[in-house]
């Protein structure tokens, strides 16, 4: 069985769904596209 299939509701996971969008198009804002293989690498330093 899987957490979708009866435990979470369809609002739980339309909302963490947005949160993932939105987590992801501010990790991409933040890439520095000059240093691309250094933030790869050390995904850590990305400031």
């Amino acid at each position: 069985m899987h957490i979708s299939e009866g435990i979470l509701t369809k609002s739980i996971l339309l909302g963490g769904e947005a949160l993932t969008i939105l987590d992801t198009a501010i990790g991409f804002r933040k890439l520095n596209y000059e240093r691309i293989e250094t933030d790869g690498l050390y995904p850590h330093r990305i400031n």
